[in-house]
């Protein structure tokens, strides 16, 4: 049975668990060393704690300027990218979703001009707040989707209406 140094397996863990990750069995192909073998050392380091958090781009303490950072590119990219985003910034889509959610309760607690601090909101009226802004953003996306519509049924109305009196529809000759 083959030894492996600390930090040789260290580094097999972090080219598995790091933000570019790579699968067990492609870095079984890439190094040689067996898929169970790696998938074994991703899981103690896992439970026991062999990997630092600090060392790597997952457990990296993020300011709240990188977390708006993050949600506002977040945003403007489409969701078949959105994977690639998370993986190259190390960061999990449940993080995302809670940082979006604080960021739009706070604010619009600065847009309403709220006297009291976040944290003597209460939950009720955190989750009214973001319900008002989702509702907002729907009733926007609404009224966008029936000015589509009418302006659809106004040109077909205009072409078609110019087809109609000049085409006869009846199967004749």
């Amino acid at each position: 049975m083959a030894s492996y140094t600390p930090s040789f397996k260290s580094w097999m863990v972090q080219r598995m668990a790091g933000p570019e990750s790579i699968t067990a069995y492609g870095l079984a192909m890439e190094v040689g060393v067996s898929v169970g073998t790696l998938s074994h050392w991703l899981r103690d380091a896992g439970t026991i704690g062999a990997m630092s958090k600090k060392s790597t781009a997952k457990g990296k303490r993020r300011t709240p300027e990188d977390k708006v950072r993050l949600v506002m590119e977040a945003e403007k990219i489409g969701d078949d990218e959105l994977g690639s985003f998370l993986r190259r910034e190390g960061i999990h889509s449940h993080q995302l979703k809670e940082w979006r959610e604080k960021l739009m309760t706070a604010g619009l607690v600065a847009l309403e001009g709220a006297r009291r601090k976040m944290s003597e909101l209460t939950p009720d009226a955190r989750e009214n707040g973001l319900l008002k802004i989702e509702l907002r953003r729907k009733d926007r996306a609404l009224a966008e989707a029936a000015a589509l519509l009418v302006l659809k049924k106004n040109l077909e109305a205009y072409y078609l209406g110019d087809e109609a009196d000049d085409t006869d529809t009846r199967s004749g000759t």
